[in-house]
């Protein structure tokens, strides 16, 4: 009888082995036919540690004149979004935005669809650049769920979306015909029809819709037109079209600027000849032009239009000048061309009506064409260290070549510029103009041309150096004032030293699971430099940060207008543990172990008794024996160098995840009341030790008492609650 009751108190013991940690098993499912074996119910499920990446993302190109819209299929287990956004605003550039260039737009979007109001109402203009240079707006779509412990996903890859233009440019004729005044337009991108509207009033008030139609392009200029038909009444009325593009959905576009249109009068003179820009190629703040004189019945006087090369819009100059010349200085920007059309007219005698020649063939496109433009300064400039490059200012390959350029530094980025060097240079292949150039802080260029000197351009500043030493924590104390996570990890800390201050204002840190791609910065704003401090840290606080994952970390240095283009390198890091956790990473290892023992599972008690070896399934072995102790039960386990999961599931190069050393003994009597004792060596990812010596054992089964903990790099031992491992039991 006394032999039985020892036999039953090793089979209570034998469960009490199990029972600590039952929070790491799953439910056995209780189908008795099932050929799942034992060892396959107690494995450890593999864990969701990541969110997944959202798929079929969906960005509108052309939808709309002020909103572009945002799709993608939900990701399971994510509970809302963050949307990224980069614009890109040179129409030159093809490539697709690092970075550094995304911008948080929206960070919890809880739907899986968005719409980024680019414009509003009162921006939306067809001489707003985004239409105009036609902005590509690049969206990145970020899966997450505060609530759980998965990491955030991966960013999407960067994909660009359009607004729905307007007409940028329309034309009228301009006394051409008699019965007629044809208006032209450039197609637009997602157009499926047009709307012609007409009215009498320059500001564009009054205006009724005249046609919708499909549109036609001219064979000879290749633009869209629509020929507006006219009666004798209207002849010589100055008709003022727009066009509105509509989409396949209906939407309307913005409305495009206007053009003035009319049609010829019988009795009329002729039109201007020999319209020539006198003075006003590089000029310094005035046009000059000049035409020859029109001979008529009557008294001929002239009007002056302008048009640019941002708004074919007609702009009345003037509407009686009386000399054959005219001095434009009306609000001349830079980087603009503008065009010129003179008109001839009388006034009839008779009906005191004004007899209007046709517009000078001399408007933007034609024959000949009267183009001129004051001084502008460089465009585009950019500085790499100390080469500084830029796009010449407008102009004619001939004038261009003519050039100078004045290179001004400044330790301010606002004022204090001073005169470095003149230079006169020529465009490289890629069509900038490349100069080496003393180290400063700020620079700013000038272009001179025939005595003039421009306006100084935007300052610029070069790329600092890339941060070096970058370091990041892993497994590390960073301080008492940090707490771990809902996950139980606690922060990260970079650190880095500051490269040459040439420039330098701040740092931004980037991070990702994956150590190429995936990055996403982490700081809200820019970590400031302070002048002659070499070395700098930030804290990732990383409320998603989970046991069992890299993160990688790279930290950009930025001047103070907040751009940079270098690099640091690449580092992985993670947080440490709290005691609590570890004791339950720790675990994931010695329960699997378990699993791998047959005597302990037997189903006869006696066949329980004896000794045996698993082997991990990266290295190492557990050594178990049960035996008969006095008047109660001894049960031992010692592990020598186990291991069964790497860092990154199958992943060999990522490391051991926990590489056990040691024992976990059993001892009760039998009443199945006792004691732990042993204390295990953990290596890997989060070196430590596991002490059991103040575990109890009451009625088969853990009851009292608690772990020991250390975590290598935090002082001491700490106590972890028996309960830790019995959670869900």
């Amino acid at each position: 009888m006394k032999h039985n009751k020892l036999i039953l108190t090793i089979f209570i013991v034998l469960l009490a082995l199990t029972s600590c940690t039952q929070m790491f098993q799953p439910k056995l499912p209780m189908d008795t036919e099932s050929s799942t074996s034992l060892g396959s119910m107690l494995a450890v499920k593999e864990e969701i540690s990541q969110l997944e990446t959202p798929k079929q993302v969906f960005v509108s190109q052309g939808q709309n004149p002020t909103d572009i819209l945002l799709s993608w299929d939900a990701v399971k287990g994510a509970t809302s979004y963050t949307i990224e956004r980069a614009i890109i605003t040179d129409p030159t550039i093809t490539t697709v935005p690092d970075e550094s260039e995304f911008e948080i737009i929206k960070k919890f979007v809880y739907d899986t669809t968005y719409t980024d109001e680019v414009l509003t109402d009162k921006e939306a203009h067809y001489q707003s650049e985004a239409y105009t240079n036609n902005y590509k707006y690049y969206y990145r779509i970020v899966a997450q769920n505060p609530r759980t412990s998965y990491d955030p996903s991966l960013p999407t890859e960067p994909v660009y979306g359009t607004l729905f233009n307007p007409v940028l440019r329309v034309n009228a004729d301009l006394g051409k015909s008699t019965d007629s005044i044809t208006v032209y337009w450039d197609e637009v991108p997602n157009a499926k029809s047009y709307q012609i509207w007409r009215g009498v009033n320059s500001n564009g008030t009054g205006m009724e819709l005249i046609a919708t139609i499909n549109g036609t392009k001219d064979n000879l200029t290749q633009k869209l037109f629509y020929k507006n038909k006219v009666d004798f009444s209207e002849q010589g009325i100055e008709f003022y079209y727009k066009v509105i593009p509509v989409n396949e959905s209906g939407i309307e576009s913005v409305s495009s600027p206007l053009a003035m249109g009319f049609s010829l009068m019988a009795g009329a003179p002729v039109a201007p000849s020999t319209v020539t820009v006198t003075n006003g190629r590089g000029t310094k703040n005035s046009i000059e032009i000049s035409w020859s004189t029109v001979t008529a019945d009557g008294e001929v006087k002239y009007a002056i239009y302008r048009t640019s090369s941002v708004d074919s819009s007609l702009t009345q100059l003037t509407a009686d000048c009386d000399s054959t010349t005219f001095t434009d200085s009306k609000a001349l920007k830079p980087n603009i061309y503008y065009y010129y059309q003179v008109q001839s007219y009388i006034i009839d005698e008779e009906t005191g009506e004004k007899l209007k020649s046709p517009m000078s063939d001399t408007g933007a496109g034609s024959k000949n064409q009267v183009e001129g433009f004051i001084l502008s300064a460089p465009t585009s400039i950019k500085v790499d260290k100390t080469e500084l490059s830029w796009l010449p200012a407008i102009g004619n390959t001939e004038e261009q070549s003519l050039y100078t350029y004045n290179i001004y530094l400044s330790a301010n980025e606002k004022d204090g510029y001073t005169l470095d060097e003149t230079v006169s240079l020529t465009p490289s292949e890629d069509g900038r103009i490349h100069h080496t150039v003393k180290i400063a802080e700020f620079y700013k260029i000038t272009t001179v041309y025939n005595g003039v000197e421009s306006a100084l351009s935007e300052a610029v500043a070069p790329s600092p150096e890339a941060a070096t030493n970058v370091v990041a924590s892993t497994n590390k104390n960073i301080g008492s004032s940090y707490h771990a996570n809902a996950n139980g990890v606690y922060p990260v800390q970079i650190t880095w030293k500051a490269p040459a201050e040439n420039s330098l204002s701040g740092y931004n840190v980037y991070r990702s699971t994956k150590p190429d791609s995936g990055f996403r910065k982490i700081n809200e704003t820019p970590i400031l430099h302070v002048s002659g401090t070499k070395d700098y840290s930030f804290i990732d606080e990383n409320e998603t940060a989970k046991t069992r994952t890299y993160y990688y970390y790279k930290v950009l240095a930025v001047n103070s207008l907040e751009q940079g283009t270098e690099y640091s390198s690449t580092e992985k890091g993670y947080g440490a543990l709290s005691p609590e956790q570890y004791m339950r990473e720790y675990n994931k290892t010695a329960i699997n172990s378990q699993t791998k023992l047959t005597l302990m599972h037997k189903s006869n008690d006696m066949d329980k008794l004896g000794s045996e070896t698993a082997n991990g399934s990266i290295s190492g072995t557990l050594s178990y024996n049960a035996k008969v102790d006095g008047v109660g039960a001894r049960i031992t386990m010692h592990y020598n160098n186990y291991a069964d999961y790497y860092i990154i599931d199958k992943d060999k190069s990522s490391g051991v995840y926990f590489l056990i050393t040691g024992d976990t003994n059993t001892s009760a009597n039998m009443s199945a009341n006792g004691t732990m004792d042993g204390t295990v060596v953990c290596k890997g990812m989060y070196p430590g030790k596991v002490i059991y010596d103040k575990i109890q054992i009451k009625g088969g089964a853990a009851g009292g008492g608690t772990y020991g903990i250390i975590r290598e790099g935090f002082d001491g031992q700490v106590q972890v609650d028996w309960k830790v491992g019995e959670e869900g039991r």
